[in-house]
């Protein structure tokens, strides 16, 4: 894969990481993501396509930022992994609907 090096510094870029990994643990203690999760994500969606980050760039910065956390004892494995992919689907939802 060859990504654009702008782009790319921007998609693996430490504070963007800390930032979703900051929302994500939000979660954490909760039983459904949270609307500030959800803004947050399509934040990061748009702001991904603004920086010219590729699609695929945008789901490695959201795998990584969600595979740092740890799924919270009273969210069972199933509920987890639709929560993750609905993070994925918010990030590319607002990227895909972002024209800039």
């Amino acid at each position: 894969m060859n990504f654009g090096d702008a782009s790319l510094e921007w998609c693996m870029s430490s504070d963007n990481q800390q930032k979703l990994r900051g929302e994500f643990g939000k979660i954490m203690h909760v039983d459904s993501p949270t609307q500030g999760l959800n803004e947050a994500l399509s934040r990061v969606g748009a702001e991904a396509k603004t920086a010219g980050c590729l699609p695929e760039e945008l789901l490695v910065l959201v795998r990584d930022a969600w595979s740092q956390g740890e799924r919270p004892p009273a969210i069972g494995e199933e509920a987890w992994s639709r929560m993750y992919h609905e993070a994925l689907a918010t990030c590319l939802t607002a990227y895909f609907s972002n024209a800039g």
